[in-house]
């Protein structure tokens, strides 16, 4: 998994360069390609993720994260948004 984000990072900066271009030089559709590969990019990293996981759906319950331990919970925590979940969903996605 780490081989395939690093690789999708790298191919990141040529892609970004070629969508500039592409506008550049009008084609309206450069955009949706590059968004049709990010989407190809969370899928497929979320299937390696599965798969490293054993597909074990209990695994991603976010109290298995031990978040609630972390400074910057911690420090978040005593916020009062925090407690009505504004700052809860940054952590979770």
């Amino acid at each position: 998994m780490v081989g395939y984000i690093g690789w999708e990072v790298i191919q990141d900066v040529p892609r970004y360069r070629q969508l500039k271009q592409a506008i550049a030089n009008g084609d309206t559709h450069a955009r949706t390609r590059i968004y049709h590969r990010a989407l190809v990019f969370e899928w497929g990293s979320t299937l390696l993720a599965l798969m490293a996981l054993g597909f074990d759906w209990s695994k991603l319950n976010p109290k298995f994260l031990a978040l609630g331990d972390s400074e910057l919970v911690q420090h978040f925590s005593k916020g009062g948004d925090f407690n009505r979940g504004a700052m809860l969903a940054c952590f979770l996605q």
